[in-house]
């Protein structure tokens, strides 16, 4: 059954499943963390601010009822991304195995605010949906 005023395109992108909500969020932090990387300077704000859009993006862009799935994805993505990007950047290019480890530890720790908000952000954003398809459910 259609409904006046919603397309059915715009039903179907925001009723993707779980896994394919998260590649939502791989692949534009991905974009950020390769034009951090290429801009020279390692992870930054570039890929923090690309780590939000994501998160967001596959927090509107899941099934309601699963919207809880993309809590726990920005930290993980973001870690995998700022090395990433760190590696592909000129601050990848450390003479030993310790001044890398060093860097990884610093590109890490500088995205602790965008891990924590975009985390915070996918909470809000799953507790609204949720809440929603709830009332929605209720015969009363």
């Amino acid at each position: 059954m259609r409904t006046a005023g919603t397309s059915p395109y715009l039903r179907d992108i925001t009723r993707l499943k779980g896994l394919n909500s998260v590649l939502v969020l791989v692949g534009i932090t991905a974009v950020g963390a390769l034009i951090a990387g290429l801009a020279g300077g390692g992870p930054g704000l570039v890929l923090e601010l690309s780590l939000l859009v994501g998160t967001v993006a596959a927090a509107l862009t899941i099934e309601a009822r699963l919207s809880w799935l993309v809590i726990p994805a920005p930290p993980l993505v973001y870690v995998v991304m700022a090395l990433a990007a760190g590696l592909i950047g000129k601050a990848g290019a450390a003479k030993s195995a310790t001044a890398l480890s060093v860097n990884a530890g610093t590109w890490i720790g500088h995205g602790f605010f965008a891990m924590l908000a975009s985390t915070l952000l996918a909470i809000a954003v799953a507790a609204v949906r949720i809440t929603m398809v709830r009332r929605a459910d209720d015969p009363y």
